[in-house]
């Protein structure tokens, strides 16, 4: 499973009066929005609008964007192929603050109709704003339970008229910020893959995946590097290190 973790530096400017007297140094901004993420010579980038996610590019050139409601609330993500064509969209109702709804359109192969692959999809949160269900179909779905620091224990996973099975089991987290956790389209951006990174206020150091069987598919570790505001600049995991660049206000 690839892992998509991340370098930055930031100094305090001390300035001095003309009559010679120090200037208190600056508070060092403690708000970081990733910006970057890089693996050898290929990057993804994320832009932001008024504080929210609103592009992510790929080195190939496809990309993906946010729309928001006037109180800031997602609406619609959309993505787009190398020739600037829409490949599929999700469009959101926020049902209540636990509980948003959304369907999902996606261009079948290589033609260029949209076809709805996602009716009745369901992304659901406990009283704290943690992510509890992402239901991607009417019978399938991941359910997650999370300790009482906000980072997720466990995940299951069902699908069709099998039984929910455990599907990740989370043993270590640091205490550093986790830049995916806040951000609902960073969730989205994880989703189809790598959605156990996001279920943490902290960053996911050790866990296990299984299959339905109960079997072990695969342990993994984590290893992260920090900038001065405690967000991960760099994460080394299956031999890969990936960089994380941040703006921080």
């Amino acid at each position: 499973m690839k892992i998509k973790v991340f370098p930055f530096l930031l100094w305090l400017l001390l300035a001095f009066t003309g009559c010679g007297e120090e200037v208190p140094p600056q508070p060092e901004p403690s708000n970081c929005k990733l910006s970057k993420m890089s693996l050898d010579f290929e990057s993804i980038t994320f832009q932001y609008q008024d504080g929210k996610l609103n592009k992510i590019i790929y080195p190939e050139g496809e990309y993906e964007t946010f729309e928001y409601n006037s109180a800031g609330k997602i609406i619609k993500h959309s993505i787009y192929d190398v020739s600037n064509a829409l490949a599929g969209y999700q469009t959101f109702v926020h049902v209540s603050n636990t509980l948003i709804t959304f369907e999902q359109f996606t261009r079948a192969n290589s033609g260029s109709n949209l076809e709805q692959d996602v009716a009745n999809g369901r992304f659901e949160f406990d009283a704290n704003g943690n992510l509890t269900k992402f239901q991607y179909a009417d019978d399938a779905y991941y359910r997650s339970e999370y300790a009482s620091n906000g980072n997720a224990t466990k995940t299951y996973h069902k699908v069709g008229n099998s039984p929910e099975y455990l599907f990740v089991e989370y043993s270590e987290y640091d205490d550093k910020k986790n830049p995916f956790y806040e951000n609902f389209g960073m969730k989205l951006f994880l989703a189809s893959d790598n959605i156990h990174l996001a279920l943490g206020k902290n960053n996911l150091r050790k866990y296990k995946q299984y299959l339905s069987d109960g079997s072990l598919m695969f342990s993994e570790n984590i290893d992260y590097q920090y900038n001065n505001q405690g967000y991960p600049t760099s994460t080394t995991s299956d031999g890969e290190t990936y960089a994380m660049t941040y703006d921080c206000q």
